[in-house]
């Protein structure tokens, strides 16, 4: 209830109305209409006038209310906060940091004036308690009433006032209320600068746009110009930042340039270009691309040029076995075989195919080659067996060509002659009988042309390279030795050559037995002696003579009379 002296004095422009006061409420009737203002000029001892002068507009057959505040022996706080305005649009956003360091004058009723500073964090001993204040400054034991805050001008270097923002003084008013912690917030912008990342790329298939596995291109310059006509000159594979610039991530060969004002830049890249090198991204020949730069951020424009456009050709030499023009599963790769690339005006190439029997020659300008196989002696050509030697092919930019060539050998097969010990003598070979070593054949074909051979220690000789068809085998026989596979004088077979195989025939011989000196007489005491051993071995014979007619002979361990 309103308990002050009685009667208040209201004042209009035309003179006073005094009025009776009842519970706090002074109610004027019959006022004319018009804009009235309204001030409260004492208060009662103990209290503090909190409300200013207020304005308001009478009109016809209506009630015009004004409230006023007057505290009783009660104080209030003031929490000044500066936070950076990175988008500049004059309200703290989430994100936006309070800033530490800038100053604040305040002034206040019954002349009230102080400097402040944001960053303390901190209140007066008599202050309310402090939830979220760090970077902000709290003033506490302030009489409750009307305030001015006011920026302390001249700004920092590169700062400008966003938040109440126009022209200095940046000023603010608050009222400080009994009992509470009244705040008000000012918002400041740094000059917003960004940067601009230009890379350069080997466009490999000329698509216009940087695939997988094309990499970027260091020693290319550009040059980039402002809205105003301000440019730079840039080469790409430094990969570094000016001192102030942003972070840099995948700068590998490519140019960062930072500092820049946002707005956009055009970037175009230097000519002329090196030789052989076109440009592909933009690809449209103005060598421009344009960029806008965004304060804070990292803009990116990538170029693409195609370098000097070639392929190879990757050439296989194969064995075709089966002569069916065509490389086959198991049929093999040859090494030292020579070809020769010739493109369409004449120029060449060569090389010779390794022991994995391919040869690859690269750096071939797009378009065709005649690919040519050096022939060998004994060799027929089966791939593309049509006795050019030669194949047309395509090479393609950036790719390899791969082109085969088959030869088949002369065709020829083997013979594998066996020589056994056929101990019973039935003509076949048995388990158990033994091959033997040392025995001779001749073999001879259609023409009459002959080979021979002798049996090794396996008891067998092999003969090769012979053209497919029929051949004759002849055994060479030996004195004491029986032919039984074949039968017959002189023992020989027929057989069949084919071609890449190996035919195997097998002749058995038994040996003779004849009892030791059977049929020796005095007139002629060596006869059956030369039989039994054989004449080859009458070498290693000696014979004597006793009177009785008898003889003996020693050969090697063995005795015999």
């Amino acid at each position: 209830p309103y308990d002050g002296p009685d009667p208040l004095k209201v004042c209009d422009n035309d003179g006073t109305y005094d009025a009776d006061s009842s519970n706090g409420t002074i109610r004027l009737e019959n006022v004319p209409c018009g804009n009235y203002s309204i001030t409260e000029v004492t208060a009662p001892q103990g209290y503090l006038i909190v409300t200013g002068s207020q304005n308001v507009t009478v009109t016809d057959n209506q009630t015009a209310t004004a409230d006023f505040t007057d505290s009783k022996g009660c104080s209030g706080c003031l929490k000044i906060c500066k936070y950076e305005d990175k988008n500049g649009n004059g309200n703290h956003t989430a994100g936006e940091p309070w800033l530490l360091g800038w100053s604040f004058n305040i002034s206040g009723p019954d002349g009230y004036f102080e400097t402040v500073t944001t960053g303390d964090g901190q209140l007066s001993d008599g202050g309310l308690g402090c939830g979220e204040c760090d970077y902000c400054v709290t003033i506490c034991d302030l009489t409750p009433g009307e305030y001015n805050v006011t920026e302390v001008t001249p700004l920092p270097e590169g700062w400008t006032n966003t938040d109440p923002g126009g022209d200095p003084p940046y000023v603010k008013p608050v009222v400080v209320l009994c009992g509470e912690t009244s705040t008000v917030e000012f918002g400041n912008q740094q000059e917003c600068t960004g940067c601009l990342k230009i890379c350069k790329y080997e466009d490999k298939n000329g698509n216009g746009k940087r695939d997988y596995g094309e990499p970027y291109l260091s020693g290319w310059n550009f040059t980039v110009t402002d809205s105003q006509g301000n440019s730079w000159n840039v080469t790409t594979g430094n990969g570094q930042l000016s001192d102030s610039g942003l972070g840099c991530g995948e700068c590998d060969y490519c140019v960062t340039i930072c500092d820049l004002t946002p707005g956009e830049y055009s970037v175009t890249e230097v000519t002329p270009l090196p030789e052989g090198w076109t440009n592909t991204d933009p690809g449209d020949g103005s060598l421009k691309k344009m960029v806008t730069v965004e304060c804070g951020k990292t803009s990116t424009v990538e170029f693409g040029n195609q370098g000097p456009c070639s392929g190879c050709l990757k050439i296989y030499k194969y064995e075709d076995r089966d002569g069916d023009h065509q490389k086959d599963y198991g049929e093999p790769y040859l090494s030292g075989w020579e070809f020769t690339v010739t493109d369409s005006q004449g120029n060449s190439w060569s090389g010779t195919t390794n022991r994995d029997g391919y040869v690859t020659i690269c750096d071939l300008a797009t378009g065709q080659y005649n690919v040519t196989e050096t022939q060998k002696d004994g060799w027929t050509n089966t791939d593309p067996g049509d006795g050019s030697l030669k194949k047309t092919v395509t090479v393609e930019c950036g790719r390899t060509t791969t082109v085969k060539f088959g030869n088949q050998r002369p065709c020829s097969g083997c013979l594998k002659i066996y020589k056994y010990e056929d101990k019973n003598g039935n003509g076949r070979k048995d388990w158990g009988e033994p091959y033997l070593s040392g025995w001779e054949f001749t073999v001879i074909d259609s023409q009459g042309n002959s080979w021979s051979g002798t049996t090794n220690r396996d008891g067998y000789v092999k003969i090769c390279a012979l053209v497919p068809g029929q051949y004759n085998v002849t055994e060479t026989s030996k004195y004491g030795w029986t032919n039984t596979d074949p039968r017959g004088t002189p023992p020989s077979k027929l057989v069949e050559v084919r071609c890449g195989s190996t035919t195997t025939v097998k002749f058995g011989n038994q040996r003779e037995y004849r009892p030791p000196c059977a049929n020796a007489t005095s007139e002629s005491p060596n006869s059956t002696l030369t039989e039994a051993l054989g004449e080859g071995d009458m070498s290693s014979v000696t014979n004597t003579t006793n009177t009785t007619g008898e003889m003996s002979a020693g050969y090697g361990s063995h005795q015999g009379s």
